[in-house]
């Protein structure tokens, strides 16, 4: 609760001085649009943050197990890192592939897209141009495992559990945008499928690493 009052008091706060300060000297016509822009701006923030926690909640509940089928992992990293591959390419780095013809896996296809997509976002985000992001699927014991591998900063060994909290964002990422949400659905989704996520050294960067039943 304190995580999520400390997020969400920023952007409620500007909002309203922003409301205070247009009803004592109302915007001019044609500096409304930019003024509706910035408030819309910090709604969005709130609400963002709102949807992402209760998706989370969602997944912790356990009760879409239940949607679980039978679905070709390969299939989904390729799908994955093809929705991904402008992104990459425009920052100018090169996404690499590595994936079995096939990866027979039972769980929830959107979930789990959704952290690949989550996984190779923060990849490409945190790496130096000219990088390269991995994208690794192989064999386990009794089931799969999949690496994204970046060129970036890294974690440090003292925060790589931090990390997995809600909200929490480490102090050279507060600079770039996001809610410090993504690894702790990350998290809840491998929790979900009774799988494991490990963090590591890429030397340098860092090494994302899910093994799923």
């Amino acid at each position: 609760t304190d995580n999520i009052a400390h997020d969400l008091r920023s952007p409620l706060t500007r909002h309203r001085a922003r409301l205070e300060a247009a009803l004592r000297h109302p915007p001019a016509a044609d500096e409304l649009p930019d003024w509706l822009e910035r408030n819309l701006t910090d709604i969005d923030q709130v609400l963002s943050t709102f949807q992402s926690l209760l998706r989370i909640a969602r997944v912790d509940s356990g009760l879409l197990r239940s949607e679980f089928t039978d679905i070709d992992l390969a299939r989904l990293v390729h799908d994955a890192a093809e929705l991904m591959e402008a992104l990459a390419e425009e920052r100018g780095l090169t996404l690499e592939l590595s994936v079995p013809p096939q990866a027979p896996c039972t769980g929830h296809r959107d979930l789990l897209f959704q952290v690949l997509l989550n996984l190779i976002d923060n990849a490409i985000k945190y790496s130096p141009a000219g990088g390269q992001v991995r994208l690794a699927l192989t064999p386990a014991d009794e089931g799969w495992r999949i690496e994204v591998s970046d060129q970036g900063p890294g974690i440090p060994e003292a925060e790589r559990e931090r990390v997995f909290e809600r909200l929490y964002r480490l102090d050279s990422a507060r600079s770039t945008p996001g809610l410090g949400l993504g690894l702790s659905l990350v998290q809840s989704v491998v929790t979900l499928h009774r799988g494991q996520i490990e963090l590591a050294d890429a030397g340098p960067g860092l090494r994302v690493m899910l093994t799923l039943p």
